[in-house]
């Protein structure tokens, strides 16, 4: 939407809009306000895939299809018709195993600060902000 447009729910009169014409709720405007607008021709991509060549790239391929493949059994995605209970149990396992690298990296540089007895310069809330 461009400046000054609603949102047709609030055009038929299911929401009470701001009054600066802002949208109904203080979180839609900062939405609205950090991502960004696109058009449809920015958003037509083409999806391509370079064959793997070398053993390597073979290895590697096989091992993030191992990955999803195991993600996928996991979160009983590829089980019956995707549900919202469904990607939400997916987000919330994916968002708790990408915690696990940052918080071993805290714990780990914590250890090392106590064990030496100096200050690690604020690498630890940096690692736990990433977790």
């Amino acid at each position: 939407m461009t400046e000054g447009e609603t949102s047709p729910l609030v055009e038929e009169g299911k929401f009470k809009t701001h009054p600066l014409g802002i949208g109904t709720c203080a979180s839609e405007y900062m939405f609205s306000k950090t991502h960004g607008k696109y058009t449809p021709e920015q958003l037509e991509i083409e999806l391509t895939h370079v064959p793997p060549v070398t053993a390597l790239d073979k290895g590697a391929l096989f091992a993030v299809k191992c990955f999803r493949f195991g993600f996928d059994q996991a979160t009983g995605w590829n089980r019956g018709s995707m549900t919202p209970e469904k990607i939400l149990n997916r987000a919330i396992f994916l968002e708790t195993v990408a915690a696990i690298p940052g918080m071993v990296a805290a714990i780990i540089r914590h250890f090392r600060s106590l064990r030496n007895m100096t200050r690690d310069g604020g690498m630890l809330n940096m690692f736990l902000e990433e977790a």
